[in-house]
């Protein structure tokens, strides 16, 4: 007679149990990874949220001492169109000329790393910086006695083709200021002359128009050559409404110009001569403004909610920015 083992162990999982356990791992996945992954925006955004304001109490602080904002060249030389066209020298490189220092009466020496930098290229438009020498008082006439700002790791040259506009020029030597995203940052700073007779324009080059804000000063970062932005190679080139950034020069001049008004202009403040069907801001947010471009890396990128249908349009007492409607970071400083 047979006698039947009944205490036989088991091979293993059965093929359902299989699937249960993959299916309850994949949802811990799906749990898991969104959060550690908006934890990890959320602290960026905190880093360069610090960051910005440690540049506007800086700038504060410079204004204060010096009796004036920081800017090496006036604006309207930034807000030339040759500059935007030829040179690409940013109003953030302009602000850290003053509060980095560095500045030298040393010729031109690339390989000692001397370079010459400014919205041109002649005595009143150039002047030279030792990269070494970044974050020590100045050695030129007109310019701070003292550094503001700290050199650190946040500081990167953008070099390389669709890094910058243009690429090749000692101006891309310089190293830009980026958030906690890798991206660079801007700065829009306010007109220098007391006689503004339009809130924002693409260059300075009219006569008859000086504006307060103009977008040729950082044309540097919003060209149509600007393919690969910062550390997340980002594309700035507006490409319908599908790509790139409403502030790319690519998109229609009147839509920038709209854009920059809600972007810099106070919405607690609108124009009251102005008609009902086009409202103007009377005044900025600030004299100076940092922009990042914040978790997409991209100043004002088409996709974001705000940025529909490729234009910003100012609005009394709304501001689609900073209320939800895009992912860009704005700080202020200045008096």
């Amino acid at each position: 007679m047979t006698m039947r083992n009944n205490s036989g162990t088991r091979g293993g999982f059965s093929l359902v149990e299989m699937l249960v356990v993959l299916a309850v791992i994949a949802l811990l996945i799906g749990i898991i990874i969104p959060a550690v992954a908006g934890g990890r925006t959320a602290a960026r955004n905190a880093d360069t949220r610090t960051g910005m304001v440690q540049l506007g109490n800086a700038c504060s602080q410079f204004e204060i001492d010096q009796r004036r904002r920081p800017g090496y060249f006036s604006s309207t030389q930034l807000g030339a169109g040759t500059n935007a066209a030829s040179y690409g020298f940013t109003s953030m490189d302009n602000v850290m000329l003053d509060l980095l220092g560095g500045i030298t009466k040393k010729p031109r020496d690339i390989a000692a790393g001397i370079i010459s930098v400014g919205p041109g290229n002649n005595d009143q438009t150039q002047v030279n910086v030792d990269l070494n020498a970044l974050g020590a008082p100045s050695q030129a006439a007109g310019s701070s006695t003292k550094s503001y700002f700290t050199v650190d790791k946040r500081f990167v040259a953008q070099t390389g083709t669709g890094k910058r506009h243009p690429s090749m020029n000692d101006n891309a030597l310089l190293p830009a200021l980026t958030d906690g995203f890798g991206q660079p940052i801007l700065a829009w700073v306010q007109s220098d002359s007391s006689a503004t007779t339009a809130f924002a324009a693409e260059n300075t080059n009219s006569a008859a128009v000086i504006p307060s804000f103009t977008w040729a000063a950082n044309a540097g970062f919003l060209s149509d050559d600007v393919t690969s932005l910062g550390k997340r190679g980002e594309t700035m080139r507006f490409v319908s409404e599908t790509e790139g950034s409403i502030l790319n020069q690519s998109n229609p001049i009147a839509n920038r110009i709209d854009t920059l008004e809600s972007l810099l202009g106070n919405p607690a403040a609108p124009d009251p001569a102005a008609p009902a069907n086009d409202q103007r801001p009377l005044r900025a947010r600030a004299p100076i403004v940092f922009h990042s471009a914040g978790n997409n890396g991209v100043f004002l990128g088409v996709k974001e909610r705000a940025a529909k249908p490729g234009v910003i349009r100012y609005a009394p007492n709304l501001d689609p920015i900073t209320s939800g409607g895009s992912d860009d970071i704005l700080t202020t400083a200045g008096q």
